[in-house]
């Protein structure tokens, strides 16, 4: 598939860029919601742009997903949930993008265990 760029559509009508995201977004059904955001930038875009006028069409296509899919459709900021083995169980440490949560996975995994009264030692 051709990308924007290639088709020099950048800067054309909002209304093409919409009339493209939906019809992918048909396509990409069975992908997970969210992720279909990004995924759809990288096919119209393309994975390697990150300057200001391609980054402007990422939001755009996130605000186009979160007006027809609410809330659903925001990303967390959640890169990926890791086993972590820690006191005899396994916990999920969530490794967090810092451009979208100031949280850290690490901070909250040990405040969790601090709102519990068990707060890690230095040891562990």
């Amino acid at each position: 598939m051709p990308k924007f760029r290639d088709l020099e559509w950048l800067g054309m009508d909002d209304a093409i860029l919409y009339a493209e995201v939906e019809r992918l977004d048909g396509e990409m059904a069975s992908t997970p919601l969210i992720l279909r955001p990004l995924d759809i930038y990288n096919l119209l875009i393309g994975k390697e742009e990150r300057d200001d006028e391609s980054l402007g069409y990422l939001h755009k296509i996130t605000a186009w997903f979160i007006q027809r899919y609410g809330d659903e459709a925001v990303w967390d900021g959640v890169l990926s949930r890791d086993p972590v083995f820690f006191r005899g169980r396994v916990h999920l440490l969530e490794i967090i993008h810092n451009g979208v949560s100031e949280r850290r996975g690490l901070d909250s995994f040990l405040k969790r265990l601090e709102d519990d009264g068990k707060p890690p030692s230095l040891e562990e």
